[in-house]
């Protein structure tokens, strides 16, 4: 007697396509790979650590008096800080009063000059500029001495304040 296989029609067989046949178990849930988070959490990472690092004006917090004038630019960072409580800071180093400040201010002038002095007159090959930051509330005679112990070492000196315009 003859057999005779009956096959059931193509449409309720199971389609099992082209799947290969391994020995690896079957993840169990979601198989989530880390490296593209990470790769992104580190761009995330370097991008606001880049973003926050960019401060536009250094110093200490000073409250500056209004006045309807253009900021100057200046070539070297000279700045003379006067708070509201009498303390003098050259480029954000404190300075012990008037004497220190001419000390300071005589040594940079002198490495501005290149070194060279002709019989005790200075030769400033450039002129350097100095940007005074006085608190609006500091004594004026200060800032004026500030200002003339500056220009006495042949600097252009430059009054910082707010500005007011819209």
């Amino acid at each position: 007697m003859p057999t005779t296989i009956i096959r059931a029609p193509a449409a309720s067989r199971p389609y099992i396509g082209l799947r290969l046949k391994t020995r690896l178990p079957k993840p169990d849930g979601i198989n989530l790979t880390l490296t593209p988070l990470l790769d992104l959490l580190f761009l995330l990472f370097i991008f606001f650590m880049v973003g926050s690092s960019l401060v536009f004006q250094q110093g200490l917090p000073v409250d500056l008096p209004s006045v309807e004038e253009p900021d100057f630019g200046f070539a070297d960072k000279l700045v003379i800080s006067l708070t509201k409580n009498n303390l003098l800071y050259f480029n954000d180093q404190q300075v012990d009063g008037f004497n220190d400040l001419e000390n300071t201010l005589s040594s940079v002038v002198y490495s501005f000059s290149g070194g060279s002095e002709a019989e005790g007159q200075e030769q400033v090959s450039r002129r350097p500029i100095i940007l005074v930051k006085a608190d609006a509330d500091a004594p004026y005679s200060d800032v004026a001495r500030i200002m003339s112990i500056s220009r006495k070492y042949g600097a252009s000196v430059l009054l910082q304040t707010k500005d007011t315009t819209p």
